[in-house]
């Protein structure tokens, strides 16, 4: 009787002992752990079977793992209602429709992409590499507006009214101020060139616009001819240039450049438009339109020798 209780007495402490925790290759596992293994030369083997296998496996387990030998190898987990692979984090593109910025001043798609390294499935902002950010664009704006069939150019200074046609909303308008003239003077005094912008302009309340081109810079004695301004309403102006170190200026919304000063005679530049005068020994030249500033060149004191501004221009994409 005695040998019997004995041994139920061993019995029962084991089946305790192991419903606490157990160990393998360790006498003292940690609490939080139902099995812990520790070894420094040899690793656990979990079940391994293919792909097939693996989705044939009838009701799964919350928490069942495997690991699948083909297709995309590694530790795969089931987590309902899905099967999904540990530490291999997936590459995910988003697309997003934009109506308008300066990328895409007419709207189109921004495609973004990045790794799931949450693996949440979603590519959060944290996540995206701006580098490969790309746009889609319904047309190629910032490049001259290319791919639009209508375009309405304005070259000679004066006044002019633009009147929005039928079913347009948006125009892409490019504007060039005045170049200034040279001043006649005791010295190389060239003249500065107008400035240049581009802008994206929503016309969807609007059925007409004043247009001014601005004229190019004429000079007086002893004083330089400052260029005009060119301008689409109060929505895109350009100033022309004043004098050698003043140049003209914009207020794009998509490009707004300051125009080349004049220097050693050589008429400052309008950029993206027309180059600066360039005397020719003894004889000067006028800035080369749209909005080119004039050369100067010293013939004598009685006599020095001047160019005139380029006028500017107004060129409207729609």
């Amino acid at each position: 009787m005695k040998k019997l209780l004995a041994c139920l007495s061993l019995i029962f402490c084991s089946l305790f002992s192991y419903s606490q925790n157990v160990g393998v290759g360790t006498n003292t596992p940690h609490a939080s752990a139902a099995l812990e293994v520790k070894d420094s030369t040899k690793g656990i083997l979990i079940p391994r079977m293919t792909m097939t296998q693996r989705n044939a496996i009838q009701n799964p387990a919350e928490g069942l793992m495997v690991y699948q030998t083909d297709s995309t190898k590694g530790i795969w987990l089931f987590t309902s209602p899905q099967w999904k692979i540990l530490n291999h984090r997936s590459t995910l593109q988003k697309c997003t429709v934009i109506q308008s910025n300066t990328s895409c001043p007419f709207g189109g798609s921004k495609v973004e992409c990045g790794i799931d390294l949450n693996e949440n499935q979603i590519l959060d902002s944290i996540e995206i590499n701006n580098n490969s950010t790309v746009y889609i664009c319904k047309d190629d704006l910032i490049n001259g507006g290319s791919n639009f069939t209508l375009i309405s150019k304005y070259d000679l200074n004066g006044t002019y009214t633009w009147n929005k046609p039928a079913g347009v909303s948006k125009i892409i308008v490019e504007c060039w101020g005045a170049g200034a003239s040279g001043r006649k003077y005791l010295s190389h005094d060239p003249g500065s060139g107008g400035g240049y912008g581009k802008s994206i302009i929503d016309v969807t309340a609007i059925s007409s616009v004043t247009i001014k081109v601005g004229k190019g810079g004429i000079p007086t004695l002893n004083n330089f001819g400052a260029g005009g301004s060119s301008s689409f309403g109060n929505y895109l102006i350009s100033t022309g240039g004043t004098d050698q170190f003043t140049p003209g200026t914009s207020d794009g919304n998509i490009i707004s450049i300051t125009g080349g000063k004049g220097w050693n005679g050589v008429g400052g530049s309008c950029p993206n438009g027309g180059s600066g005068g360039v005397p020719n020994n003894s004889t000067d030249a006028n800035g080369v339109k749209p909005g080119g500033g004039a050369a100067n060149f010293y013939l004598s004191y009685n006599q020095p020798s001047v160019g005139n501004g380029a006028d500017g221009m107004v060129i409207i994409y729609y």
